[in-house]
């Protein structure tokens, strides 16, 4: 049984919440009976106190005029407890409804059927005490100090009694300290209804944090539920997101977390096809020269093993090609960074296309400004970036067209750009160009098209720079990729140019 609790307990976080919710209402609950109680209590005694001492008063001369007539204090106590002091507290009455002065009436003669049969003192919950001269208890109705020495503490308290300037006595009148008084029955009453009211309220404030808890936990178990399901592979899986709280926030990120799984789950799947497809083609040439070759089909000339090695030279550019993009996105680039002027890598690079572009009837353009454009990188690698970008450009650049090389600074940043006079890029396929294996023309052939990575290598390195590179295709003006790279200096502003 214990096992079964301490089982729920642990798994069960609406079980937790709810205990929680609910020793907090208890203690909550308790301190406000508590509260209350003590200072219903001790008002009462200051409203008990000042009302007893007003009797006191009232007693003191009634007393002093007993005392007058007997010549002493014997039957004191009959005459307090007995009607005969009736007409001594009439005076105290006036003003008083009615019907409390008959409940009054019944109390003092005995006749309160909830107080049973107790004098007139008692039954108003009150204890007269009267002392005389030499300080002897003549008369107690509570019948505790009669023949004894008042204590000297109520002898400090008692109200003395006068008769011609002389004290002949004193009269203490006090509250019952406890019994059925009719305060003691008040203050029951009030700590019942307290009590009462403070369980419906806890009843009330339980129920709703009962269901404020499931409200919080019934999310999280949807969670939980959801990354059970995306545990075991299946990424299709949503949660409802239901208004705009922390719980909502959770629930949208755990829901762009499964969409970009999703998405990377589809490019590692659409990778591997892509890399198999890739593979396939220069293999099969290679399968089938070799076979045509061991078959004596082919004789083993130059001729006949020079697209083997062709192939092989782009299997060899493919493995190199997925290396480099691999380390990029692992964020593992050995890269040699220094001072160096943009300016100087791009007349390198355009020096090492000169003749690819002279060969294609392609005119190559270089503008640069006259003043350095430093930046702080891996030389060799920025080359390649220009390299790749050019050779993209050449590629897709008729004969007699134009490709245009340019740089500049602005602000922090300098800007590097290659413009080509080809057909450009379609609208639809400008958000893929720096995709893996992307080609604008899918007739292309792997011997005019490359790899497919040299965009998607680009992009790593610029962005491994701390830097951010896009193509645009102004329609009828070719396509155009521009990249910026954050200018070296002691305090460099990486922050993106605005309207970039």
């Amino acid at each position: 049984m214990w096992q079964r609790v301490r089982k729920i307990w642990q798994e069960s976080l609406w079980v937790r919440l709810t205990a929680a919710f609910a020793l907090i209402i208890f203690l909550g609950a308790s301190g406000v009976i508590v509260l209350v109680n003590q200072v219903t209590t001790r008002q009462f005694e200051v409203y008990v106190t000042r009302d007893s001492a007003r009797w006191a008063q009232w007693l003191a001369p009634q007393l002093a005029a007993y005392y007058r007539t007997s010549g002493s204090w014997e039957g004191v106590e009959q005459f307090l407890v007995g009607s005969g002091g009736m007409p001594m507290m009439m005076p105290m009455m006036m003003g008083v409804p009615a019907e409390e002065m008959e409940r009054l009436h019944r109390r003092m003669m005995g006749q309160d059927p909830m107080m049973g049969d107790v004098d007139m003192w008692t039954g108003m919950g009150l204890r007269v005490v009267v002392a005389d001269a030499d300080g002897r208890v003549v008369a107690d109705t509570g019948g505790e100090w009669t023949g004894n020495t008042m204590p000297a503490v109520a002898w400090e308290l008692a109200l003395p009694i006068a008769l011609d300037g002389t004290v002949v006595g004193k009269v203490l009148v006090t509250p019952l300290a406890a019994g059925n008084t009719p305060e003691q029955l008040f203050l029951e009453t009030v700590t019942r209804a307290v009590v009462w009211v403070a369980l419906g309220i806890s009843v009330l404030a339980l129920g709703i944090a009962a269901f404020i808890a499931r409200q919080i936990t019934a999310p999280l178990r949807r969670l939980a539920m959801a990354a059970y399901r995306v545990a075991r592979g299946d990424l299709t899986v949503r949660v409802p997101v239901e208004g705009q709280d922390d719980l909502a926030r959770v629930s949208l990120a755990f829901n762009r977390m499964a969409v970009a799984l999703e998405a990377q789950q589809r490019l590692r799947r659409q990778l591997m096809n892509d890399i198999a497809h890739e593979l396939r083609t220069p293999l099969s040439v290679i399968q089938a020269q070799a076979e045509a070759l061991l078959d004596g089909v082919f004789p083993p000339t130059p001729e006949n093993i020079q697209p083997i090695y062709e192939q092989t030279q782009l299997l060899t550019r493919l493995v190199n090609d997925l290396r480099e993009l691999a380390l990029a996105e692992a964020g593992e680039l050995d890269m040699a960074r220094e001072p160096l002027d943009m300016r100087e890598v791009i007349r390198q690079a355009a020096a090492s296309m000169q003749s690819a572009a002279r060969n294609k009837g392609i005119h190559l353009v270089v503008d640069l400004p006259d003043t350095p454009l430093i930046v702080r990188g891996d030389g060799q690698r920025l080359e390649q970036v220009l390299l790749n970008l050019l050779s993209n450009a050449l590629r897709h650049t008729p004969h007699g067209g134009t490709v245009t090389v340019r740089a500049w600074e602005e602000r922090d940043h300098v800007y590097c750009q290659v413009r080509d006079t080809g057909p450009g890029i379609p609208p639809d396929q400008l958000p893929f160009v720096f995709e893996r294996f992307w080609r604008g023309d899918r007739s292309r052939s792997r011997e005019t098209g490359g790899t497919g990575l040299g965009l998607a290598i680009a992009r790593k390195w610029v962005e491994a720079h701390g830097g951010r590179i896009w193509a645009e295709s102004p329609p009828g003006e070719g396509a155009v990729f521009t990249f910026w790279l954050p200018k070296a200096h002691e305090s460099v502003d990486l922050r993106e140019p605005e309207g970039r």
